[in-house]
């Protein structure tokens, strides 16, 4: 029994580890996102660059 509560506890930890650095990672990526499009609203074109 102590066995199966210390093997559940131990599987939590590594949950909550995991769940903080995709946290981390979504915030990074958001970031990088947001840089991105302030980038490229720097630039204005007149007409489409392509057409589909």
């Amino acid at each position: 029994m102590s066995r199966a509560v210390t093997e559940m506890e131990h599987a939590a930890r590594q949950n909550h580890e995991l769940v903080e650095s995709m946290s981390r990672a979504s915030d990074e990526l958001r970031l990088k996102g947001k840089r991105l499009t302030d980038a490229v609203d720097l630039f204005e074109l007149d007409q489409p660059a392509y057409s589909m």
